[in-house]
């Protein structure tokens, strides 16, 4: 929540203060490399394994174990999703809780593919914790080395908000809502839906496959918006 919607009354003003600032130290903290140990360890084959399913190497993959640890202050070995808020480069997209939603639901899917210590990890683990692996695929999209397809697979997720495989008009809206920000109207909202759907919907359907949905993203203001250096 934005720590500044608290800040009128006498109290509330006083933790509004000390809730940006601990933001503001932490941010600070994450920018200058400085943080608590983890008590959990990055063994080697954890790091091949990362690798091998990523498009990260050794040493990226070693920077992600820092700036990881960055947030977990307490040493557990995890992180919440809020936490996840806290990374400079995704710290204003709207669409943020989304990425760990996705990625989190798409790791449930390939739970064949984990290995078996990943998988009883992932099974003691509430549901606002996020784990190194899921914290790693969550910018694995964002990597330099990530094709544009892999990009705007994950953008594309990140539309389908009911997860029904097509992009609704219901989807978009949320989206354009999110992504146009406070001040704008339910009119101009739904203008925007329909001048998209009244341009890349070419069957009519009322709905938007992947090929449609592509036909009206940019793929290099794409590859410059997702892309998160490592």
């Amino acid at each position: 929540a934005d720590v500044g919607r608290n800040g009128e009354g006498g109290g509330g003003g006083g933790r509004a203060e000390k809730d940006s600032s601990r933001r503001l130290c932490r941010l600070g903290l994450i920018f200058l490399g400085m943080g608590a140990s983890s008590s959990v360890q990055l063994s080697d084959a954890h790091v091949e394994e990362i690798m091998a399913n990523t498009d990260f190497d050794r040493k990226q993959v070693q920077r992600l174990w820092k700036r990881f640890n960055l947030l977990d202050t307490q040493g557990r070995g995890y992180i919440s999703k809020s936490d996840f808020d806290y990374l400079p480069e995704l710290s204003n997209n709207p669409l943020a809780d989304r990425i760990l939603q996705c990625i989190s639901d798409a790791t449930v899917e390939a739970g064949g593919e984990m290995a078996e210590e990943e998988m009883k990890a992932k099974a003691r683990q509430k549901p606002d914790e996020v784990d190194f692996a899921t914290f790693v695929r969550a910018l694995d999209s964002f990597s330099p080395k990530a094709t544009p397809k892999r990009k705007l697979d994950l953008l594309y997720r990140l539309y389908d908000f009911d997860g029904d495989g097509l992009i609704s008009r219901e989807d978009l809206t949320i989206v354009m809502d999110r992504v146009i920000g406070l001040g704008a109207t339910k009119e101009r909202i739904d203008a925007v839906v329909d001048q998209v759907f009244a341009a890349v919907d070419e069957d009519g359907s009322g709905t938007l496959d992947f090929d449609e949905f592509c036909s009206f993203i940019d793929a290099e203001d794409l590859s410059s918006r997702m892309t998160v250096p490592v």
